[in-house]
């Protein structure tokens, strides 16, 4: 009898990582802009933003604490700065305003908070 890995696949690693962390981000980020009373389309910029920095804050996370065994596996940073390229475009809609920037700098110290 085979044993079943306790280390997931990549696919299932980063699934857990959307479930875990990016959907509450997302879910947040686009009901605070609905409640400001934004567009559809900028809600769901929102949303995306939430889902792909949640996504960039857990890798970088798991990186410093070692917690995920599928570390060895991934470039986990470098999947970090990829999210955090697509949160950035997510931000178009905002861009001259004192949030775009106040969300552009978050996104850079999330990726600088490397141990």
């Amino acid at each position: 009898i085979r044993q079943r890995s306790l280390v997931p696949a990549d696919a299932d690693y980063l699934r857990i990582l959307e479930n875990k962390t990016a959907l509450l981000m997302a879910m947040s980020c686009q009901a605070g802009a609905m409640l400001n009373g934004a567009s559809k389309e900028i809600a769901e910029a929102c949303r995306n933003f939430g889902l792909c920095f949640g996504m960039a804050y857990q890798l970088v996370d798991d990186f410093n604490d070692q917690d995920a065994a599928v570390s060895r596996s991934l470039d986990m940073l470098g999947m970090a700065e990829n999210f955090i390229e697509e949160a950035k475009k997510s931000l178009a809609f905002a861009e001259g305003k004192d949030s775009h920037q106040k969300l552009v700098s978050l996104c850079g110290y999330t990726l600088n908070r490397r141990e």
